[in-house]
């Protein structure tokens, strides 16, 4: 593998990697019930490795993982709201002529909140929603756990019933400037697509889901980077059971998009999450 972009943009992609499921897709039908409660961790790990251009014989090995707290709260049964905390890691590793470099960080990430809402279906049967994510910049940046201000716009539709489902995405990420070490940055607006099909019932599930990203030209330190522009996809076949108010989700995910723009060639991912009532209400 080639990687010509530098890569504290591949460190960096940490403070985003988070979605809002384990599986990575938001769905138009799955709203939480008024003054409902989903209270949960999600998490993921993974590796990539490459060679970069002009250091012949060296092998570089990113591995990375993120923890992130979340709580869902049910507005109404049609809006919902939603707000993560994640706490991750990288740590890479240079290997060159029988000697090797390691660097390795830890820490927080940025807070993302959530507010989602369903104007077309009730559940059951076709559905339309739109979502929209705030990124608040509370991650280290100088760490590689942070990429400052941003948001994410989104629109879903779907059809979900028993024993099957599909469902599609489509959304648009900015991210504002920030300065990773230093250095002012302007890291790419990202096109976000995806789609999902499920198999089962309330109690087990067989999912799968193929989603991808486009993103035009980085820039730093009021430069632009030529060869980061492009395109990556992951394909992530998973399961989902639940136990009573105990729901558990993992899945695999399998790079498929061009090499040169992978972050993970490879990453797993674990979700567990309990789901009752609030105490309190609130409306929308």
């Amino acid at each position: 593998m080639i990687k010509k972009f530098p890569i504290v943009a591949a460190i960096l992609c940490l403070g985003r990697c988070v979605s809002a499921e384990p599986l990575l897709m938001e769905t138009a039908s799955r709203v939480v019930a008024p003054g409902g409660l989903e209270v949960g961790l999600e998490s993921r790990c993974g590796e990539n490795k490459y060679v970069v251009e002009g250091q012949p014989g060296a092998t570089w090995s990113q591995s990375s993982g993120q923890d992130g707290l979340f709580v869902r709260y049910g507005l109404s049964g049609k809006s919902e709201l939603r707000l993560e905390l994640p706490y991750g890691w990288w740590r890479l590793k240079i290997s060159q002529n029988g000697s090797a470099l390691l660097q390795k960080e830890s820490g927080f990430g940025d807070l993302i909140g959530t507010y989602k809402t369903r104007f077309w279906g009730s559940g059951e049967g076709w559905n339309g929603a739109v979502k929209a994510d705030v990124i608040f910049p509370t991650g280290e940046e100088e760490k590689g756990l942070g990429q400052g201000f941003g948001a994410e716009p989104g629109v879903m539709f779907g059809w979900s019933g028993v024993p099957c489902a599909v469902d599609s995405y489509v959304g648009y990420r900015w991210t504002g400037e920030y300065r990773p070490y230093g250095v002012r940055h302007n890291p790419s607006d990202v096109v976000t697509y995806g789609l999902s099909t499920r198999f089962g019932n309330d109690v087990w599930a067989v999912l799968a889901e193929a989603w991808g990203e486009s993103f035009d030209t980085e820039s730093k330190g009021g430069r632009r980077l030529e060869g980061t522009s492009g395109r990556r996809a992951m394909v992530i076949p998973g399961v989902r059971l639940r136990y009573g108010n105990i729901k558990f989700k993992a899945g695999y995910g399998l790079s498929v998009g061009p090499v040169r723009y992978r972050d993970e060639d490879w990453r797993v991912l674990f979700g567990v999450s309990w789901v009752g009532r609030a105490s309190f209400t609130l409306r929308d």
